[in-house]
């Protein structure tokens, strides 16, 4: 049955029909101009009761209709509580005009009472494919929105006005959202007296023209979407996938009603119910303001067509309204998100194309892009002649062994094998063979731009690599796509080189076959070698700047005649260069610097680097490495070859006016790969980046004087002292590099290394190059950033007499793909150069960006190592200007970028041919064109800074040789130190655990070839300072304190876990100090991250480890981690890790990273456990861990273990993203799976279980007892005879029967077990002597509880080298008072004693901090501080007695010693070592607070001491 209805011309009826669910009468419409159109009467619903579930009637209430049909509840927590889709059977048959307007009545009970606003949403669903296409704005209506009641409700009118994205087709239904935003309201909400209304036809009149739609951008590739494949959640009704940017940009803003096309792609056999919405966003304008398109597409499975080559295809558009004009795309991006859809799989998109919509007599907004001839491809070899003799071994890389190639029948095809070993190159992260071939011909590659072949190869060689070598300028890595695996299991992919075309002629063509650490012995098969065009439109631009033909000259006016150098014999050449960088930073001029500027480049044409085939000059900064002068990134296998090419590029720079630097990536000099020549030399041309980052072995402490392998250290510093020379010849200085980013964990000089034996590394470095003649290099200290304070960036400074330019290395990372730009990196930036700066201000020195870039995650996820060739997040916002306006307001005279290695490694743009180029090039030339960068020909250094005035440091310096860090001193041992410009040497040995110092006279060494002194500590000194497991050495020249070596081991070994145990946290003798001296932190800007011992959460043992994090961004995803460096730990004998994690419910991104001999990094993440707040353990079979570039990991040799906690922003949080908490680790080790265990692995391989999975007694060492007792405020039971009363009665005192106690008390000793014996002692506390023997050495602690939230505990471990012939019985009274705590003070205890304090739960988290009244002066001092436990303790180690008090403070006090008044007046008999002790602050901090005291050994009475 038909009904006919009169509507108006420009009012269109609607009708309404609740989808699919139930349906209900038409809502009234009202009429103007009548015409006809036919609607077809609504169906019925069977078995609903329609009246209940869709009308509300009232006689003066048109027809009412129920939102969802039932009551709606909104969650008040939530921003954006969306109830799902109200659809509405509101029709037309034509498209509607952009300004259409839906408007309706929104009706609440009278009654309705609510916080927060209720919002409502209005989508048009456009055309057959029902297009998403969203009102211009949302309607937000708080209860104020409503009027007056009338008939029982209230009502708010609200009307959704459409842009053009509802022109594209007819309006097939419309669709509302309603949505409470912190919203409470809870009950019925009716819409009625729905209207639709066209928007007015544009015409063309006058001079405006004929519209028409012009094609501006292009992307025609198939690209994988994500990367990856995609899983949607079914229950979810917008399951986001994330954003992916497509790679299309124009270079002028386009105009309302531009739109973009492309098509989507499934496999064939692909089913998913519901649909898949693709939303359309453009990045617009310098802003990169994010314009969404009007309409949002949904696919079903109807939507895709019938299948070609194994695809099926539907193809969408998007539609832009004025927004778009408001300025370039700058980047698109799409967004898949499922609706209730179930697919799994993967996603495609090409033939991607974005028209604007123009008037006749505009201009296309968009420059025309390089264009090739069009030729066909040529084949260079498809070797069906059966011949490939022409193709013939090379001279490889690190490959040497042979190859043998032969044409064969393969996969339907005669293509080349190649068979290939690279047997004993495991230890090679670039083992490169190479086949060659000279062409009898010579290609003509004019008209093409890309080399491709089909490449076999078999799993074994997932993450090798190719590279392609050729005489017309070739030089880069492939990039190999994979297509299928096929029944054989080789896998069949394509190898491509995109290039940029030339005239000259391709003559030869070399293929490197490249093995990552691999042991790989079989064959690989090429085929249809091929020379083919690709559509270069989205990956270049045209290069509409034009570079100044002079560059900005740096003025000198205000250098210096006079400077101050670490080197006290610095040359000419040295001084004048720190004079003119002390006059660029006062003239807010900043040189740019470019690592391998003129040898490394992307363009296939230029000659001298990328940056002077862009600008037309060098950089003003020319960077290179020590991997240079050895061969290495020089591709040279001859050693003096290798120095002299070096040398030759280095002086080329030069007299183009670039300042030199040279940075240092030395191998570990233990590693095998360092070869030693028939005379005795060492050759380190087979070294790479690789060696570089083998952290085995302590390297640094077997390479400083005496060490195994000084002399393979020495040889290789020669070889810079060469270098260094050379160029000192012709008055050419250096700025030098070494040991860079040393406070993270790649490199065998950053964290594994300690901190004071970082220092001897590098002050030794340049004692041994000065004692080669090197007198012209600057030495540059740049640890990596960001970095949030003056106290992190000195943690590892070498000291002012060791250092001239202070600086640090920082990149702009984005580790994800596609990425949207953010400028959090420039305000990280900013903050770390202006405390570097500061920091160098105060000493009179330098500061500097020694090294930066920006790293975008590739498409296929492989690395972010440099940028990428299109669809850089920073387009758009000048980011080598940004950096380089940083470093002038922040007084940094210098800043370098990293090398253009090849066009997967980049980090200057480059050019595609004369016209075009990578798509930063026009604001690189811009930035090349500014007031306030200096590049090669405006530096105005060389010959013209005239004579410059050198001072040096007459101070006393030096370093310590021996002891290290960590080390265990357990019999007489040589102390070795290099000092210089001291009268007066000792060495400074403290325990802590007793407070008794040792001072060591040192005595110079003769015939050193360094300033050597030495000094033995004795066995007698090792005997009566006592036994320690965090005791310090420190090295004391002329009364200052030089150096510290500390958590020394004093007459035991350290502590060890057994083999298989990565860390159970019970190993450092319970000091957080110790435990992280063990762990390295690596974070973003703004993140932090540290491990503490956590006795309240753990699995077993004594100690669990809290890994506090924090986390902060605005939208990128950021990190923070905790590295442990392993000693090449062998794993080879289990299958899994377990481990017990206590998670914190924040549902952050946790990983859990090793890696490998190999420097790969394997991982797998916890993400969604830590979701949850259960705690459980985790087993991870090593099979479930992930390689970042496709490799195995080695379980033989692994190097290093770390927990990463990366930021998850929860969808819909706005403003910044900010977590503090803590996860607790505990039980880390290695084991052996069983089947059935493995069995239970979920998806990503992980096993969670409530119990340990390793049996009792399998994998479980013995670890160190237990020596605190657990501390509560509450009478303890005890386990002892011989107390009485009760623990909380301030009436009776209770003291303990130490007679009735200690037949007890030694059979727990003697027992062997680990056990707190607690007794109740309110009164008089005194224990006797012989109850302290008769625990002496066990695992018994005696603790002494006074009820009033104080107990005393004493460790029969801490008593075992006791001297019980200076003890007297110990008296541990005690009273308290609020937070006075007197402790009855008869002198020093002479045995180890722990006071715990209840603090109160309530300040968990927070610090204790511990005060003692000086008799003397009546100033509190302050003791130390302790982090609150959870259940509310503290504890404390005393040598005394006294009066103390307590505070509790957010963060821990950081002073040493409280207020002293004006000091101690020296007495006679007193030593400083006396005074130390009484005043409870160590020997070595005393000394440092009196620089006045000369001679540590002669004080005088009356002499003041200042604390």
């Amino acid at each position: 049955m038909k009904n006919k209805l009169r509507v108006g011309a420009l009012l269109l009826t609607a009708v309404m029909l609740v989808s699919g669910v139930y349906e209900s009468a038409p809502i009234v419409v009202r009429a103007e101009e009548q015409t006809e159109i036919e609607q077809e009467a609504l169906p019925t619903v069977s078995g609903e009761n329609v009246e209940e579930k869709i009308a509300v009637r009232s006689a003066d209430t048109s027809e009412m209709l129920k939102v969802y049909g039932e009551d709606i509840k909104f969650d008040k927590t939530k921003d954006w509580d969306d109830h799902g889709e109200f659809n509405i059977n509101l029709t037309t048959e034509k498209a509607l005009n952009s300004g259409a307007k839906v408007s309706m009545d929104v009706l609440v009970p009278e009654n309705a009472a609510y916080d927060g606003s209720i919002k409502v949403q209005g989508v048009a669903r456009i055309g057959s494919k029902w297009d998403w296409t969203p009102a211009d704005s949302i309607a937000e209506l708080t209860l104020d929105s409503f009027g007056k009641a009338e008939n029982g409700y209230r009502k708010a009118a609200v009307t959704f006005t459409f842009g053009v994205g509802v022109e594209a087709d007819a309006l097939a239904q419309f669709t509302l959202k309603f949505a409470g935003y912190q919203c409470d309201y809870s009950g019925a909400i009716y819409i009625a007296n729905v209207t639709l209304t066209d928007g007015e036809k544009q015409e063309n009149g006058g001079n405006q023209g004929e519209t028409t739609n012009i094609p501006v951008a292009e992307q025609t590739d198939r690209q994988l979407v994500y990367g990856k494949e995609v899983s949607f959640d079914a229950s979810k009704d917008w399951s986001d996938q994330g954003e992916f940017e497509i790679g299309i940009t124009t270079e002028a803003a386009l105009h309302n009603g531009a739109y973009l096309i492309m098509d989507v792609l499934v496999p064939e056999n692909a089913e998913f119910s519901n649909c898949i919405k693709v939303q359309g966003i453009a990045k617009v304008g310098d802003e990169w303001t994010w314009t969404q398109a009007v309409n949002t597409p949904e696919l079903t499975i109807n939507s895709f067509g019938e299948a070609v080559g194994g695809y099926r295809s539907a193809t969408i558009r998007f539609d832009f309204d004025n927004n778009i004009e408001n300025g370039a795309v700058k980047t698109t991006l799409i967004k898949l998100a499922g609706y209730q859809c179930d697919y799994k799989g993967n996603v495609y998109i090409e033939n991607i194309r974005l028209y604007d919509k123009q008037t006749s007599g505009e201009q296309p907004s968009q420059p025309e892009k390089p264009v090739l001839p069009e030729k066909d491809p040529s084949i260079i070899d498809n070797f069906e002649d059966g011949i490939c003799a022409d193709w013939i071994q090379g001279s490889g890389w690190q490959y040497d062994n042979s190859i043998t190639n032969n044409v064969a029948d393969y996969n339907g095809s005669k293509m080349m094998k190649v068979d290939l070993d690279y047997t004993g190159m495991s230890s090679y992260s670039w083992s490169e063979a190479k086949l060659e071939n000279k062409f009898a011909d010579d290609f003509d590659i004019s008209a093409y731009n890309l080399l491709s072949f089909d490449y076999y190869y078999p799993a074994a060689m997932s993450g090798s690599k190719i590279k392609i070598f050729s005489n017309s300028g070739i030089d880069k890595e492939a990039e190999i796509t994979e297509i299928e695996t096929l029944a054989d299991g080789l896998i069949h992919a394509q190898a491509q080189v995109k290039f940029s075309p030339t005239d000259t002629k391709m003559a030869d063509l070399t293929i490197g076959f490249v093995g990552v650490n691999t042991e790989f012995k079989g064959s690989v098969y090429v085929d249809n070698i091929t020379l083919s065009q690709y559509n270069a439109t989205g990956d270049f631009v045209k290069i509409t700047a034009t570079p100044n033909a002079v560059g900005t000259q740096a003025d000198t006016s205000n250098a210096p005649t006079q400077v101050r150098l670490s080197d006290a014999n610095a040359g000419t050449s040295a001084t004048a260069l720190y004079a003119y960088l002390m006059a660029l930073r006062e003239n807010g001029q900043v040189l740019f610097g470019h690592e391998n500027d003129i040898n490394k480049m992307v363009s296939s044409t230029a000659k001298e680097g990328d940056v002077k085939d862009i600008t037309g000059s060098i950089s003003g900064v020319y960077g290179i490495d020590s991997l240079a002068l050895t061969g290495a990134e020089l591709g040279i296998s001859d050693a003096k070859e290798a120095l002299n090419q070096a040398v030759a590029y280095s002086k080329q720079a030069a007299e183009q006016g670039a300042i030199i630097t040279l940075s240092t990536h030395m191998p570990n000099f233990t590693n095998e790969k360092i070869k030693v020549n028939a005379d005795g030399s060492y050759d380190f041309t087979a070294c790479d980046f690789s060696e570089a980052k083998d952290t085995s072995n302590n390297c640094a402490e077997q390479i400083l004087p005496g060490g195994a392998y000084n002399d393979r250290f020495t040889a290789y510093l020669d070889i810079i002292a060469e270098y260094a020379n050379a160029l000192q010849e012709d008055n050419i200085p250096v700025l030098f590099r070494p040991y860079h980013e040393n406070t993270g964990s790649w490199f065998w000089w950053g964290s594994s290394t300690g901190v004071e034996t970082y220092k001897s590394l590098w002050r030794y470095t340049q004692e041994y190059l000065q004692s080669k003649g090197v007198h012209n290099m600057i030495y540059v200290y740049s640890p990596n950033g960001p970095i949030t304070g003056a106290e992190e960036y000195l943690t590892r400074y070498p000291g002012d007499e060791y250092v001239d330019v202070l600086a640090f290395d920082y990149y702009d990372d984005y580790s994800t793909y596609p990425a949207t730009f953010d400028d959090s990196f420039f305000k990280n930036l900013e903050a770390t150069c202006q405390v570097v700066s500061d920091l160098a201000a105060k000493k009179g020195k330098v500061a500097a960006i020694s090294e930066t870039g920006v790293r975008a995650m590739k498409k296929d996820g492989s690395d972010y190592e440099g940028l990428l060739v299109s669809g850089n997040p920073i387009v758009g916002h000048n980011w080598y200007q940004e950096v380089s306006n940083i470093a002038a307001k922040c007084d940094m005279p210098y800043w370098l970028v990293w090398a253009n290695f090849g066009d997967t490694n980049f980090y200057v743009p480059y050019k595609y041919n004369e016209t075009y180029g990578q798509e930063l090039i026009n604001e690189f030339i811009d930035f090349y064109n500014s007031d306030n960068s200096i590049f090669g020909n405006g530096t105005n250094f060389y010959g013209k800074m005239g004579t410059v005035k050198g001072t040096a440091y007459n101070t006393a310096q030096g370093y310590l040789i021996a002891p290290f860090e960590l080390a265990a001193i357990k019999e007489e041992t040589v102390f070795r130190a290099s000092v210089k410009n001291a009268q007066k040497v000792s060495f400074v040995v403290e325990n802590p655990a007793n407070g008794k110092e040792i001072i060591v006279e040192a005595a110079k060494v003769a015939d050193s070839s360094i300033c050597e002194y030495a000094a033995t500590f004795t066995a007698q000194m090792l005997s009566e300072i006592g036994q320690a497991d965090t005791a310090t050495v420190s090295l004391v020249a002329d009364g200052n304190v030089l150096a510290t070596v500390g958590n020394i081991s004093l007459g035991k070994d350290k502590d060890k876990a057994a083999a298989n145990v990565i860390d159970n946290f019970d190993y450092y003798a319970g000091s957080d100090g110790l435990l992280q001296s063990a762990y390295t932190e690596n974070s973003a800007g703004g993140c932090s991250s540290s491990f503490t011992l956590s006795a309240d959460h753990k699995a077993d043992g004594v100690y669990g480890g809290a890994l506090h994090y924090q986390l902060i961004t605005a939208k990128s995803e950021v990190w923070t981690g905790q590295n442990k460096t392993l000693e090449d730990l062998d794993l080879s004998a289990y299958n899994a890790i377990t481990m017990w994690v206590d998670p914190d419910g924040m549902g952050q991104k946790l990983v859990i990273q090793l890696a490998d001999d190999s420097g790969e990094e394997f991982e797998v993440y916890l993400s969604d456990f830590v979701k949850g707040t259960e705690a459980s353990y985790v087993t991870i079979p090593f099979s479930a861990f992930k390689g970042k570039k496709s490799g195995t990991l080695n379980t033989a040799k692994i190097t290093r273990f770390a927990i990463w906690c990366n930021s998850i922003i929860p969808e819909g949080h706005t403003g910044d993203w900010k977590v503090d908490s803590v996860i607790y680790f505990d039980g880390i080790e290695a084991f052996t799976a069983d089947d059935a265990l493995l069995e239970q692995a979920d998806a990503d391989g992980l096993i969670f279980t409530k119990e340990s999975p390793i049996k009792k007694g399998e994998n479980q060492p013995e670890g160190p007892k237990q020596d605190t007792p657990k501390e509560d405020n509450t009478n303890t039971e005890n386990n002892t005879a011989g107390t009485s009363g009760s623990s909380n009665s301030s009436q009776v005192e209770n003291t303990v029967n130490w007679s009735a106690a200690k037949e007890q008390i030694t059979a727990k000793a003697a027992n062997g077990a680990a056990e707190n014996l607690n007794f109740v002692s309110t009164g008089e506390t005194k224990i006797p002597v012989e109850v302290l023997r008769s625990i002496q050495g066990s695992n018994v602690t005696l603790a002494l509880h006074n009820g009033n939230g104080v107990a005393m505990s004493i460790s029969g471990w801490d008593l075992k080298n006791a001297d019980f012939a200076k003890i007297q019985n110990i008296d541990l009274t005690v009273t308290k008072d609020g937070d006075c705590i007197t402790v009855r003070d008869t002198g020093n205890f002479a045995v180890p004693v722990n006071m715990h304090i209840s603090m109160g739960a309530e300040n968990a988290g927070k610090y204790a901090n511990l005060y003692r009244r000086n008799a003397e002066n009546g100033q509190w001092e302050f003791c130390g501080s302790f982090r609150i436990t959870e259940n509310g303790q503290a504890m404390f180690a005393l040598i005394c007695g006294g009066e103390y008090r307590t505070s509790v403070t957010i963060e821990a006090v950081k002073e040493t010693v409280g207020l002293h008044g004006i000091g101690y007046k020296v007495k006679a008999g007193d030593t400083l070592t006396k005074i130390a002790a009484k005043h409870r602050i160590s020997l070595v901090e005393l000394i440092r607070k009196n620089p006045q005291i000369k001679d540590i050994n002669k004080i005088r009475p009356g002499q003041t001491i200042r604390f």
